[in-house]
């Protein structure tokens, strides 16, 4: 467990070396988040029927960090409840009675996310997760006493996520809402003897939607996001300024010198003189 919150915090540090990295909280909707377990099979010699459940909770904070265009990654810590309520085969116990088993997880989310380029864009996201059991109980019915059973469970399970979701990001900050669907990759138990229920092949479903609000921030903390001015059409027409022509310079006609004047009248004197 030390060594992974050791590895937990090395790589919240290193994703604060990245410029525009963005620290947030995520916040689930109870109503829309859904969890089944299965197949169950009873352990006491009875059948069972199994229920999903809703109601319950998956929130945390997340780190995330671009990439390139189109692509980022992120990183979250989520506080993450899994349940299934049963009871057994043909009678009417409504949910407040029925008997209830829960999974308390740490969970680790690491993420690909896909997306388009605009202040308001939709974004795909796939992704791997270790989950740590913090806690497993049972009780008889939904709110009566409860008994520990996390002796009998994986302590380290791996998951698998997909999922997308639509961002809207401002300068300073970035607020998504997203849908996600997870399963287990890794058994819940391996033990063949669990009390009250067979749990050796089942798997975990989970569905939840989200929303989640962060914190841009910048590599150096003097430096302010460069932000783009947006450019708007000018309704005013160009004003054209009227170029005058300039008039070539005429040749200069070169006067003869006194002494060239001399020269050709020297000749006209000579023909006179003969």
């Amino acid at each position: 467990m030390k060594r992974f919150l050791t590895t937990i915090l090395w790589l919240c540090t290193a994703y604060f070396g990245f410029a525009q990295t963005a620290i947030g909280v995520k916040i689930n909707s109870p109503a829309s988040t859904f969890t089944i377990i299965t197949p169950i099979q009873s352990m006491e010699g009875y059948n069972v029927e199994y229920f999903g459940k809703t109601g319950v909770v998956n929130s945390g904070l997340f780190l995330r960090m671009p990439i390139k265009t189109h692509f980022a990654s992120q990183i979250e810590l989520m506080y993450k409840r899994e349940a299934i309520p049963y009871r057994p085969e043909g009678s009417d116990l409504k949910l407040q009675d029925r008997r209830h088993i829960r999974f308390d997880y740490l969970e680790m989310p690491f993420l690909l996310q896909f997306e388009g380029k605009k202040w308001f864009r939709g974004f795909g996201q796939i992704g791997l997760a270790p989950k740590v059991l913090l806690l497993a109980s049972y009780s008889e019915k939904q709110n009566s006493e409860k008994f520990n059973m996390t002796k009998y469970f994986n302590k380290i399970l791996f998951t698998f996520h997909v999922g997308g979701g639509v961002m809207w990001e401002i300068p300073k900050w970035i607020f998504t809402a997203d849908a996600r669907f997870s399963m287990n990759l890794t058994p819940i138990t391996d033990q063949e003897h669990v009390p009250h229920l067979y749990f050796k092949d089942a798997k975990s479903y989970y569905f939840a939607i989200s929303i989640g609000a962060g914190l841009k921030l910048s590599k150096n903390k003097n430096e302010e996001p460069a932000i783009q001015e947006p450019v708007y059409p000018s309704s005013e027409e160009p004003v054209y300024q009227e170029v005058k022509e300039e008039p070539t310079p005429q040749e200069v006609k070169e006067e003869p010198t006194p002494q060239e004047v001399k020269e050709e009248a020297a000749p006209q004197e000579v023909k006179e003189a003969e």
